[in-house]
Formats: structure tokens, sequence, C-alpha cells
């Protein structure tokens, strides 16, 4: 986080031996522009408060250990030089025109001397700065990736921090299953009776603004089930936790399927409109009885029932996911069979925008 310091002194006094200030800025950790009011002492950073009132007025754990990582000696400020051997730690301090010239010609010499396959560039967004995108995306596409680079260069070589998440979870899967990507849409919590939180705390999102709307809903009188193999935050605030086999959701998202067409319980006009494959997936799921279901999940066959039910019986659900069905073997398809299962077993689920 950069402090955000283009900001309004509201308080300042002497507190001990220092001069205590407080501004009031943004987080700056994620894309969330939190409202917070800054605690400086000597113009440093003490902690971070949210602002009582503010539309986004939530500090989640990574705001309130700013300080620690603003501060923290391991983090890299300036292009660093390598003068001893590999391994040593030696670096010394050198221009951003002479890192970034020593780069240039190292590239090109590869790519004269072994062809530009050999490079291979990898990117992350850091502190989620956004203006990555802005700086290495293709045009048109909202993910930060070093494409518009290593592609003219010549390499195919192109991977980064979304090869592991957000690449299944914002592409593969909905473009694939509904022909969008997951920026398009939105959950309806809003609106919904039910809410299914699956492999996700919102608490500890970036931005957890989530979590604040879910527990706005769940107020107003709607069910809130988490499906996690932990006890998060998110599972002890929810109406029901279901502890699941780590791994394992997508036999549990095929085992409701299952359940919800056999039992006639989805949304018939809603298939027939727009649905391709419908007849191969009916014959698909019939091996993921809920018996089989419990034996892969260790979900108890009931629970995977009884949550197909309401997932169709509650005619307005929406959910929430991210990296917990991502992060594995079969993510992509752990995905895509959850949003087939909000397709047909909701009239509403998600909102496009």
């Amino acid at each position: 986080m950069k402090a955000s310091i283009h900001t309004k002194v509201s308080e300042e006094h002497r507190e001990g031996q220092g001069v205590r200030q407080v501004v009031t800025s943004i987080c700056g950790i994620c894309p969330g522009g939190c409202g917070v009011d800054v605690e400086l002492v000597e113009g440093k950073i003490n902690r971070l408060l949210p602002i009582k009132d503010h539309p986004l007025g939530i500090l989640c754990v990574r705001g309130v250990y700013a300080k620690e990582i603003v501060y923290s000696l391991d983090r890299v400020l300036h292009p660093m030089q390598r003068v001893g051997a590999k391994g040593q730690g030696r670096f010394e301090r050198i221009s951003w025109d002479e890192a970034l010239d020593r780069i240039a010609e190292r590239l090109l010499d590869i790519k004269r001397t072994t062809g530009p396959e050999a490079v291979m560039t990898y990117i992350g967004r850091g502190l989620f700065e956004t203006s990555l995108i802005d700086a290495f995306a293709p045009r048109g596409v909202e993910m930060n990736s070093s494409k518009s680079l290593i592609f003219p260069f010549g390499s195919p070589n192109n991977c980064g921090c979304g090869s592991l998440c957000a690449v299944t979870y914002q592409l593969l899967a909905p473009v694939t299953t509904l022909g969008l990507p997951m920026r398009a849409t939105s959950p309806d919590y809003a609106n919904a009776k039910l809410i299914l939180v699956w492999g996700a705390n919102p608490a500890t999102d970036s931005p957890p603004t989530a979590m604040r709307k879910i527990l706005a809903a769940k107020k107003r009188g709607a069910k809130v089930i988490a499906i996690d193999h932990m006890r998060s935050e998110m599972a002890g605030k929810a109406d029901r936790w279901i502890a699941i086999r780590p791994g394992t959701d997508l036999a549990f998202a095929l085992g409701m399927l299952r359940t919800i067409i056999n039992e006639g319980l989805y949304d018939h006009e809603f298939v027939e409109k727009w649905m391709h494959g419908f007849a191969e997936l009916c014959e698909y799921v019939q091996s993921f009885t809920p018996q089989e279901v419990e034996r892969i999940t260790q979900v108890p066959a009931a629970v995977v029932v009884e949550t197909a039910r309401a997932i169709a019986s509650a005619k307005h659900a929406t959910f929430n996911t991210y990296t917990g069905l991502e992060y594995s073997n079969c993510g992509v398809q752990s995905l895509r069979a959850v949003l087939i299962l909000f397709a047909i077993g909701v009239l509403t689920g998600i909102v496009q925008f």
C-alpha cells in the first residue's frame, strides 16, 4: 500500500515525543479504496481506522496491518543490481534508466542468440495495483498480464498469478458456460432469499464489501449457507455451514444437479430456450447419487439433497465463490458445474451488467 496522502488533515497534536496527525484517506492495499482515517506519528503510519458512516468504511485484516506492509524491511523500493555471487544476497542500488537498459539489452541478446521463445514472462499484481492492467494487458482485456509486451517480442510464453488465481474464475469457466466473463455479472444480494457462499470467505475478500451486503441480506431474512472445508468467519455467521472434503466441490455440485434434474426442479423454459447439451448433462450426473457424493465429499447424503432443494425452491438464490473452487485440479469444471446449477435451478442468480 502506498500511503494515499492526497488527504485532509483533520487533527494534529503532540503525543509523547512525536507529532500525531489523523488524516482522512483511502486504503490502497486492494482496489476497494475503503475510507479510512490514517493516524500518523512523525509523518509515519501508526494505524488505520475505518471512517464511520462511509459507504466503504471497512478495515479488513490487510488494512489493520498496513503499517507492517508499508515499512517492511523486505520491501524493495528501488532497482537493485547483484554485485556478489548468486546466493550471497549482495545488491546495490542503481537508477531506473540503468535497470531498464540492462533488461532490454539482455532480452535482445537472448532474442538474437537463442530466439524469442527462450523468454518467458511472469507477472503478479503485487499490492493489487490495478494500473498494471493499463500498462500490460492487451487492448480489451481487463486482466493484468504481460501479453502486450511478450507477444510482439515474439514469445508465446506468458504466465502470471492469474494462471492460478482469477483466469479460471474470471474467464475459462464463465466464458465456456455463460458466454461472458465473470466480471460482467454480479451476485444479486439485495433480492436473494438464499445466498450460497461456496469456498469463499467474504470477510477477507479484496475488497471485503460483500460481507457487509451478505450480512445485511441475512438481517432482512435471507438464508445463508456456507460450503467450506474450514469454519471461516463467514461459515461462523451463516445459517448453515456445510463442511466439505477439500477438492471435492465438483462432485457436490453434480450431485445437487442430479437431484434438481431428477425431481424436475429446474427452470424448464430456460433450459429449452438457452441451454445446449442438457440431455448429455442429465445422463452424466446420474452416477453422482447422494450416497456416492457422500463417499467422495464426506457431506451427508441427506444434506446434498436438502441443499439442492433449497436452491431450487428459493426461486431467488445467488452465490459467492472464488478461490475455494478455483484452487483445485478440476477448478474449471467445478466452477462450470456451479454456474450450471444456478442457471437451471433458480430464476435469477446473477445480474448481467
